[in-house]
């Protein structure tokens, strides 16, 4: 299958899970699919890092597409890469947080969310809390930051099918959140 690399980029945005939700379940479908977007676009990725190395989103991008297929350490090696070209690259940062703690690093996952809070940027303070939080179980503080990328209409546009937020789709207060931007 053929993909062209502009759709294939786009396709990969914001699929920073990993979880390997129960194949029945309707989220592992997508999960599922979001694999095979990850396999499609590393060619893709390829061709992008050979024309322009010192991309630290491209380095982004190549680490989420290894998170999504499990390949914790290769994930790892692009983050690095891409922290050396620009340590303040904010989706690098989060990333960086993300692998943490899917990989059962607590306190690392923790300190990478305490430092993105002294970003200028507050919808990347915000990412930081939701997907980080999220990721650690933390739901309470994950619906603080939710709550507030509603007030500011920054909310991550997949949060009804990324599986990081799959717990916070089971509590009360997601219903009352997609109610509050239209979700519903």
């Amino acid at each position: 299958m053929k993909v062209h690399p502009s759709r294939a980029v786009g396709l990969i945005a914001r699929k920073r899970d990993v979880n390997r939700p129960h194949p029945n379940d309707r989220n592992s479908k997508i999960g599922q699919h979001q694999q095979r977007i990850g396999q499609l676009a590393l060619p893709v990725l390829e061709r992008m890092n050979a024309l322009n190395p010192r991309n630290p989103r491209i380095h982004n991008r190549f680490a989420e597409c290894y998170m999504i297929n499990g390949d914790f350490d290769k994930a790892q090696e692009w983050i690095t890469r891409g922290l050396e070209l620009n340590t303040r690259e904010p989706l690098l940062r989060l990333n960086q947080g993300l692998l943490y703690a899917f990989t059962g690093r607590k306190k690392e996952a923790e300190a990478s969310r305490e430092e993105i809070q002294g970003d200028k940027l507050e919808s990347v303070r915000l990412y930081g809390q939701l997907f980080i939080n999220a990721a650690l179980g933390n739901l309470d503080e994950a619906f603080k930051a939710l709550d507030r990328t509603a007030e500011t209409h920054s909310w991550p546009a997949l949060i009804k099918t990324l599986p990081v937020f799959a717990e916070l789709r089971k509590d009360p207060r997601y219903t009352s959140f997609c109610g509050k931007v239209g979700l519903a």
